[in-house]
């Protein structure tokens, strides 16, 4: 059933959602990889980036396709781990940009992790979005999908959805939404 939803229920929706901007997989639960495997196997190697890498040395990202010039390049899997945990993969192409690598064309992504949001027992939860990437950013058609079934597909500029959108809600109901930048209009 397609209906306008209410946008005092979307910006309570949104609040949490565009906070980071999301996905589409199935699962949220991480594919059965240890960190050690990764490290010891010749499928993958570890990429620097000396602006991510110096904020958070807890992380470490592992690249299973091409290079250039140190960095990766073309298709493959990227795949960055918290410590010992899978915090985040993403299958799709690869250039560099003017930041370091970037995520750009076609891809999926998906986060494993619940992220805290600064509130007592509040998180984000895990999501996924496969769709088109642009600059590292989720820009252009695709589909966001976290963990409860929150769904919106549509188009997305600079990771937030934009224009009409198709949110369908974790009961199954579905509408029409309105954004502008992220935010639910009349």
């Amino acid at each position: 059933m397609l209906f306008r939803l209410p946008i005092t229920i979307l910006s309570l929706v949104f609040s949490v959602l565009i906070v980071g901007c999301q996905t589409t997989v199935n699962s949220f639960e991480p594919p059965e990889i240890s960190f050690s495997e990764i490290q010891k196997s010749g499928d993958y190697c570890e990429i620097t980036d000396p602006i991510f890498s110096s904020m958070f040395k807890e992380y470490s990202t592992w690249w299973s396709g091409a290079c250039k010039n140190g960095s990766p390049f073309g298709s493959g899997t990227l795949l960055t781990f918290a410590r010992n945990s899978l915090a985040q993969r993403y299958e799709g192409p690869m250039q560099t940009g003017l930041l370091g690598q970037e995520r750009h064309g076609k891809g999926v992504i998906t986060y494993f992790l619940q992220h805290k949001v600064g509130l007592p027992n509040s998180r984000l939860n895990r999501w996924s979005y496969e769709g088109d990437f642009k600059h590292n950013k989720r820009t252009g058609t695709g589909v966001y999908t976290d963990e409860t079934g929150l769904k919106v597909e549509g188009n997305f500029i600079n990771g937030k959805p934009h224009g009409s959108c198709i949110v369908t809600a974790p009961d199954g109901s579905s509408g029409e939404v309105e954004f502008d930048n992220g935010k639910p209009v009349r």
